[in-house]
C-alpha cells in the first residue's frame, strides 16, 4: 500500500499503489496483490476475508471499496447474514442483510403483522428493494404497539461500537431471497425456523404475505394470526 494509503473499518482511503502490487485501481476496482493491470486473481482469492463495500465509488472517488466479491451468504456489517447483490450501487444501496437472529416482543417470538380490518396505503410492494417503504408506510397506518414491523423498526445491535438502527420489515420478494440464498443453503445459514414469517407486503385489509421456511412456499393470512420475525436492512 502507498505511504498515504490507509484501511479502515470498510474503506481503503487515500492514494493507491501503481503497478507492482499493493492497491491499484484498475477500472474503477481495486486489485489487491496484483502484477499488472489485468492481474485480479490474487484480489478474487482473497476476497473472503475483505471488508465488505459501504461506499459508493461514483460519489467518493478516493475510496476504493471491494466491490468484486461474492458476499451473499457472509456475515454483514452489522452481523447478519448477507442474502442479496443487486450488483451496484443505486438508490443509496446495493446489499440486503439479515439481521443475526429473530426478532421477540418480549419473550414472544410470534407476533402479529396488526391492524386487521385496516388497508394500509402503500404497504403493498412485494417486489425487492419494497420492504423499507412498506414498513414506512405501515408505521405511518398503524399504531399498535408489539406488530412484526414496528419491532423491525425499533430494532438496533452494535458492532464493533458501530450501531446499526436502518431495520426494516422485508417484502415477499426479499424474504423468498432469505428463503434461498440462506436458509436453503447446504448447509444452511442465518439460523431460521422452519416456519411461517411475515413479510412487509399487506394483501388488502385483513391479509398479510408470508414466506414458510419449511419448504419455501409463499402464502397470506389473517393479520391477527401471529408468526415469525426477521428484520432486514439496506446498505
Amino acid at each position: 500500500i502507498g505511504d498515504t494509503a490507509t484501511i479502515q473499518g470498510n474503506t481503503i482511503t487515500g492514494n493507491t499503489a501503481a503497478y507492482g502490487g499493493g492497491i491499484y485501481n484498475y477500472g474503477g476496482s481495486p486489485i489487491i496483490g496484483g502484477t499488472n493491470g489485468s492481474d485480479t486473481g490474487n484480489f478474487n482469492n482473497i476476497c473472503g476475508n475483505t471488508p465488505l463495500p459501504q461506499i459508493d465509488p461514483d460519489s467518493y472517488p478516493n475510496n476504493y471499496i471491494f466491490n468484486n466479491c461474492d458476499v451473499v451468504g457472509e456475515t454483514g456489517p452489522a452481523g447478519g447474514w448477507i442474502f442479496y447483490d443487486k450488483g451496484e450501487v443505486s438508490d443509496g444501496w446495493r446489499y440486503l442483510e439479515a439481521a443475526p437472529y429473530d426478532q421477540s416482543f418480549g419473550s414472544a417470538y410470534i407476533l402479529k403483522w396488526g391492524c386487521y380490518g385496516t388497508e394500509i396505503s402503500g404497504a403493498d410492494g412485494i417486489n425487492i428493494g419494497t420492504g423499507e417503504q412498506n414498513t414506512i408506510d405501515i408505521l405511518a397506518g398503524c399504531a399498535t404497539s408489539g406488530i412484526a414491523a414496528r419491532l423491525c423498526d425499533d430494532y438496533s445491535i452494535t458492532v464493533s461500537e458501530v450501531t446499526y438502527s436502518d431495520w426494516f420489515l422485508p417484502s415477499r420478494g426479499e424474504l423468498g431471497l432469505m428463503y434461498d440464498n440462506l436458509h436453503h443453503q447446504t448447509p444452511s445459514i442465518g439460523g431460521f425456523d422452519d416456519n411461517f414469517y411475515w413479510s412487509s407486503s399487506e394483501y388488502g385489509a385483513n391479509y398479510a404475505r408470508l414466506q414458510y421456511f419449511g419448504s419455501g412456499s409463499q402464502n397470506y393470512d389473517v393479520k391477527n394470526n401471529t408468526y415469525r420475525v426477521r428484520a432486514v436492512r439496506a446498505f
